[in-house]
Order: C-alpha cells, then structure tokens, then sequence
C-alpha cells in the first residue's frame, strides 16, 4: 500500500506509469502528516490494489520548488506530463 522512495526512483515510476501516480508528501516531524497517514490508511484499508508513494519532502527540496509544493502534507496525482 505505501512505497517509500527518493526523487531518482519516484521520477522513474512517473516515466514508467501511463496513469497518474498518487504521492503523499510529507516531512518527518510533522504532526498534520502522521494525521493525514493514518486517515489514508483507514481509507485504503481495503484497497490493496492502491500503491501510494511517500516522499519526504526534507529530502528533496529541488522537486518541491519544481512543482510548486508550498506545504505539506500534500497528496498529488503525477502522470507523465507532471502535476
């Protein structure tokens, strides 16, 4: 259901994927993100056909300023074509 990954592989999955691909950003520390984890992990209980990319947002700030994310958490789905 959840697949941590770096900006190298979660750029790769994007090229790879003809549909979009739902990332959940987040940082570490933050209280908001744990909340919005554990209400996505209620919602996608039962979904085991659902993979979700996590990507800590301290590890790549270049991909944040590229696509614009401005806050976390944020939950976005990338095709090919970006955001």
């Amino acid at each position: 259901m959840w697949r941590e990954m770096g900006e190298k592989a979660l750029r790769q999955v994007i090229s790879k994927n003809s549909d979009p691909v739902p990332v959940f950003f987040y940082t570490p520390t933050c209280g908001n993100c744990k909340m919005a984890r554990r209400v996505l992990d209620a919602v996608l209980h039962d979904r085991m056909d659902i993979t979700v990319v996590s990507c800590n947002l301290n590890l790549m700030p270049r991909l944040a300023i590229e696509w614009q994310i401005e806050g976390n958490p944020a939950l976005l789905l990338i095709g090919p074509n970006g955001v």
